[in-house]
């Protein structure tokens, strides 16, 4: 297993400058990105698809794997381990465009 000390890599965001962060583990599923967020992400993951030379749908697949809350910043950080270029890379999505998806029925 692979363990990474997510400490290590805080952004270097206006939203966490001079910060002690912690970091939650929350499931993909649970998150809903907004539209521009969505269009961001899938941009520069072909960008980084097409540099890195792996295919796009590669890194897309991946986009599931492990997502973050930071608090205090409310940062949500997604985590892709892309094994075929033997690196981890880092997404960060802003506080106001990504938000938690209550799924819990009404009574």
């Amino acid at each position: 297993m692979h363990v990474i000390d997510y400490r290590e890599y805080s952004p270097s965001s206006q939203y966490v400058h001079n910060q002690q962060q912690v970091y939650h583990p929350i499931l993909s599923e649970d998150v809903n990105l907004s539209d521009n967020a969505k269009m961001t992400l899938h941009s520069a993951v072909t960008k980084i698809a097409e540099y890195c030379q792996v295919p796009k749908q590669t890194l897309f697949k991946k986009m599931d794997q492990e997502y973050f809350w930071m608090e205090p910043s409310g940062i949500l950080v997604i985590l892709l381990n892309v094994e075929e270029i033997d690196a981890d890379m880092f997404v960060e999505i802003p506080p106001d465009h990504w938000w938690i998806d209550n799924k819990t029925p009404c009574a």
